[in-house]
């Protein structure tokens, strides 16, 4: 898949890594009891090794194109990881995906799905 840079005038929208995995972690603990209520995966991804096979089958998904296409959201002005954003492939022939997302800041969540 080619390489195409996304993002907005706050945001960046980064393909998975390894290198990003510590910082999505933080940022799901510290958001574990808003997310939880909402996202019934959270339970299941609050440990490193989760976490990494997490992050590896999001990487595998994006050179195969399947099940979800998701994206770390970086706020430019800090650097820091402040959620996430994921294409859930529900029909591939349409194309016909589906919008999920979580975030720690308020506000940045029309940003995120208006590109």
């Amino acid at each position: 898949m080619n390489s195409v840079k996304m993002e907005t005038n706050r945001l960046r929208f980064a393909r998975p890594s390894l290198k990003d995995q510590p910082a999505m972690l933080v940022a799901i603990k510290e958001s574990e009891q808003a997310l939880k209520e909402f996202l019934p995966w959270v339970p299941f991804a609050l440990s490193q090794q989760a976490s990494i096979e997490h992050t590896q089958q999001a990487i595998d998904n994006f050179a195969n194109f399947k099940e979800e296409l998701r994206f770390s959201l970086i706020e430019k002005a800090s650097g820091r990881l402040i959620g996430a954003i994921g294409l859930i492939i529900r029909d591939k022939d349409v194309p016909f995906f589906e919008i999920g997302y979580w975030l720690l800041a308020i506000g940045y969540w029309l940003l995120a799905t208006q590109r």
